[in-house]
């Protein structure tokens, strides 16, 4: 029998998983790397529209996204490869119970083996009863020789009317016990079928040499009492050497198989005690690799959240950034409005100055180009002084006065909360730094 249980491949499994993470890790690669870039495309074209920063801020939603479902991923991934190990778990106790029940079935055919040697030695020993009964007549045929010719006649044809039917009965009675046996030997194995062959062809063989034996003795009973003497000690001493033989031959088949079965236990003790120690190897060689693959798991989880809140960090300055930017761009461009008004005033007082909310931004950006001759033209065609006009009539002051008034109102209104903002994106920055190092 066969105690080992099925191996089960566990190293496939592992090693299936572990491709997985791999994946997932390049993935994270290349987004990391497509994040880098964009970062450099948002620095190099930081002076380019809104519009194309809110692209920008919507494929960075995109990657976290993205991001957020790798994690997803690999935690669902952790999840499948912790209840495929408690499966393996399961099916190592499964056939834990089934060794146990093997063991219990071998044990249970060697006592059956040991009832059955009961009932063959049993067997035995109704056999020498049976040949003692038949030495008791023979006893009574010598007494019976002893009385007159008429007696001896008379008690021959007795005697051979009780041997007759003593023969008939021994004969039904070793049929009943050959039929016994056989019954009983049908469910052996076939060692034990071969030993039943071989016990009952000497049997038969036995009583065919007694019966030659019987009708020798009775032919020779009328010759003279020397020859029935002598043939009688023939017959005896015979019957002496069949029974030590076979008594022999019995007493070495049951310590044969004694042997055996001392054999056969020795075998399963030992088998068991293998089996169980493979089953302990293999329960500790199973647990050492869930603890493997379990702190690599963990360890890929930490790198994944360590990424995120990179990628989170920089996203949040990058937002900081451009916002500071949309203030300051919008706080210059209140105070060049200021003071382009108050130059306005200043050099054509009474004349009113072009000047709206919605058109200050687009009338700075068109003065650059707009040549001095169109100016004059359209301040020649127009009634209102144009802001190309009044920044064509800033001198060194006016400037000057720009900037200190911007400077004054980024000092007051923005430093504070700048250097908050700054202050903590620069201890994320360093933060991430250090973990990177470690």
């Amino acid at each position: 029998m066969n105690f080992k249980s099925k191996p089960v491949d566990l190293g496939n499994i592992i090693g299936l998983k572990k491709n997985a993470i791999k994946e997932a890790e390049q993935d994270i690669e290349k987004l990391k790397a497509y994040n880098k870039n964009l970062n450099e495309q948002i620095a190099k074209y930081d002076a380019d529209s809104i519009e194309v920063i809110a692209k920008y801020r919507k494929e960075i939603d995109a990657k976290t996204a993205t991001m957020n479902e790798l994690i997803n991923k690999a935690q669902k991934l952790r999840e499948e490869t912790k209840a495929k190990i408690k499966e393996l778990y399961d099916e190592n106790d499964k056939a834990k119970q089934n060794v146990s029940k093997e063991n219990d079935n071998i044990l249970e055919q060697i006592a059956e083996t040991e009832k059955k040697m009961q009932v063959i030695l049993e067997f035995e020993q109704n056999k020498q009863k049976i040949l003692d009964r038949i030495q008791s007549y023979d006893d009574q045929i010598e007494q019976s020789k002893k009385t007159t010719a008429d007696e001896i006649e008379k008690d021959k044809q007795d005697n051979i009317e009780a041997e007759a039917r003593v023969r008939q009965e021994n004969e039904i009675k070793l049929e009943n016990e050959k039929n016994k046996f056989y019954a009983l030997q049908i469910s052996t194995a076939d060692q034990a079928v071969l030993l039943h062959i071989q016990r009952r062809n000497n049997l038969d063989s036995d009583l065919r040499s007694l019966e030659e034996m019987r009708q020798k003795y009775l032919g020779k009973i009328d010759d003279c009492e020397k020859k029935n003497a002598k043939l009688r000690e023939t017959i005896e001493q015979l019957h002496r050497d069949q029974l030590i033989e076979e008594s022999a031959d019995q007493s070495k088949q049951i310590a044969a198989l004694q042997k055996e079965i001392a054999n056969s236990r020795a075998q399963l003790k030992e088998m068991t005690l293998k089996t169980k120690q493979e089953h302990e190897q293999a329960d500790n060689q199973r647990k050492a690799e869930a603890e493997d693959m379990d702190l690599q798991l963990r360890q890929q989880q930490d790198l994944l959240d360590h990424k995120l809140q990179q990628i989170a960090a920089l996203r949040e300055l990058t937002l900081t950034v451009l916002s500071y930017r949309s203030q300051l761009e919008a706080e210059f461009i209140t105070v060049l409005g200021e003071v382009i008004y108050e130059v306005a005033q200043r050099e054509n007082p009474g004349v009113p100055l072009m000047q709206t909310r919605a058109t200050r931004k687009l009338m700075l950006t068109s003065s650059g180009n707009t040549s001095a001759a169109s100016t004059r033209a359209k301040e020649q065609t127009g009634k209102e002084i144009s802001i190309s006009h009044t920044l064509a009539q800033f001198t060194m002051e006016d400037r000057i006065t720009v900037l200190t008034r911007f400077m004054e109102r980024v000092q007051n209104s923005v430093e504070g909360k700048f250097d908050t903002t700054s202050r903590s994106g620069l201890s994320n920055d360093s933060m991430s730094q250090g973990s990177n190092k470690a």
